[in-house]
C-alpha cells in the first residue's frame, strides 16, 4: 500500500492546481512547438539507432540506482536504516508518481511512507528532505558553473550574472538558516518547530560529516549521468553538440524545469532548451526534438517504476508512526 494513504481525501484545491499545471504545460508546449518543422523533427527522431537509445536508457537506469543508493546512505543519518533494495523500490515508485501526477509531492510522500517502516515517519521525512536538498545543491552548483561557462562564451554577458547571483544567494540562505535553526524553531508552532529543528540538526550533521565530500561527488556524478544521457541522444541525432555544450545546457534546463508552472517541466524545458542551444548553432526544430526525446526517456523510466507497485516490500519493521 505504498503511497495509498496520501491519496485519500484529495482536496479540490489540489485538483484545481493540478489542472492549472496541466493547462500551463499544454499551452507552453503549444507555444514552443507551433513553429516546429514536424517532418524534420520526426526524421531526426527516427535517426536514433537502437544501440544509442539503449545506451541512453541504461545511463538513466544507473542514475536511478545510484540516486536510490545515495538516499539509503543519507537516510541512515536521519534515523532510518533503509537497505538499498527497499530504497530502490521506493525510489522507482516515486519516479512513477512524479511522472504520472502533476506534482512531486505524492512521489516524496510514497518515499516517506515506505521508509517510515524502517525508522518512523518523522525520521523518514527528514531523510527524504536531506536527499532532495543534496540533489538541489548539486544542481545549483552545476548551474553556477554552466552559467559561468555560458557567460564566457557570450563574452561576459551581464544578463547571466543575475541568475548566478540568485543561485549563490540561495546557497548562502540555506547555510544561514541552518546556523540559525534554534531561533527559527522558536518562531514555528509545536510540531512544525520540532520538525524544523530536527531537519536543521540533520543538515548540520550531514554537512559536517567526514563523508559529505564523497556524497557531494556522488550527487554531482548522478547529475553527470543525466548530462551524459542528453549528450548521447544529441550525438544519435547528429546535432553536433559538444560535451561542453551538454554540460552548459542540461543543468540550466533541469533547474528551469523545477519551476512549479507546468507538469514535470513540459513546455518550460523545451523553451529553455531552444534558447540555450541556439547559442551552439542548433536550430529550433532540432532543439525541441532533442528536448522532447529527453523528456520521453525520463517518462518511460518513470512509468517502468510502476512495476514495483506490483511487488510488496518485505522485511520491514512496520514503524509508521512516532
Amino acid at each position: 500500500m505504498d503511497g495509498a494513504q496520501q491519496q485519500r481525501g484529495v482536496k479540490p484545491g489540489r485538483i484545481a492546481m493540478g489542472l492549472l499545471k496541466l493547462a500551463a504545460a499544454v499551452a507552453l508546449s503549444w507555444l514552443v512547438l507551433r513553429k516546429i518543422n514536424f517532418p524534420r523533427a520526426f526524421a531526426i527522431a527516427e535517426s536514433l539507432s537502437p544501440a544509442l537509445m539503449a545506451a541512453a536508457m541504461g545511463l538513466l537506469v544507473i542514475q536511478a540506482m545510484l540516486a536510490a543508493w545515495r538516499w539509503s546512505l543519507i537516510g541512515g543519518r536521519g534515523g532510518v536504516p533503509l537497505p538499498p533494495g527497499p530504497a530502490l523500490r521506493l525510489f522507482m515508485i516515486s519516479l512513477f508518481y512524479n511522472q504520472t501526477l502533476p506534482s512531486t509531492v505524492p512521489g516524496d510522500a510514497a518515499r516517506v511512507w515506505g521508509a517510515a517502516r524502517f525508522g518512523g515517519l518523522q525520521a523518514a521525512a527528514v531523510g527524504v528532505f536531506l536527499d532532495r536538498l543534496l540533489t538541489l545543491i548539486a544542481l545549483l552548483l552545476l548551474t553556477l558553473v554552466a552559467l559561468a561557462l555560458l557567460a564566457l562564451q557570450s563574452r561576459g554577458d551581464a544578463l547571466l550574472l543575475a541568475p548566478s547571483l540568485v543561485l549563490a544567494a540561495i546557497l548562502v540562505a540555506v547555510a544561514i538558516a541552518v546556523r540559525a535553526r534554534d531561533r527559527l524553531k522558536l518562531l514555528l508552532p509545536g510540531r512544525a518547530g520540532a520538525l524544523a529543528g530536527r531537519i536543521g540538526d540533520a543538515i548540520q550533521q550531514l554537512f559536517s560529516s567526514r563523508d559529505i565530500f564523497a556524497l557531494g561527488l556522488l550527487s554531482l556524478f548522478i547529475h553527470g549521468l543525466g548530462i551524459g544521457t542528453f549528450y548521447v541522444l544529441a550525438q544519435g541525432m547528429a546535432l553536433g553538440l559538444s560535451p561542453l555544450g551538454a554540460l552548459i545546457t542540461v543543468p540550466v534546463v533541469l533547474l528551469a524545469a523545477l519551476l512549479p508552472l507546468s507538469v514535470n517541466g513540459w513546455g518550460i524545458r523545451e523553451a529553455t532548451m531552444i534558447l540555450i542551444l541556439a547559442g551552439f548553432g542548433i536550430g529550433r526544430t532540432e532543439a525541441a526534438t532533442l528536448s522532447v526525446i529527453f523528456g520521453l526517456f525520463q517518462l518511460v523510466l518513470g512509468l517502468a517504476g510502476g512495476i514495483f507497485l506490483l511487488f510488496p516490500m518485505r522485511g520491514t519493521d512496520a514503524k509508521a508512526t512516532e
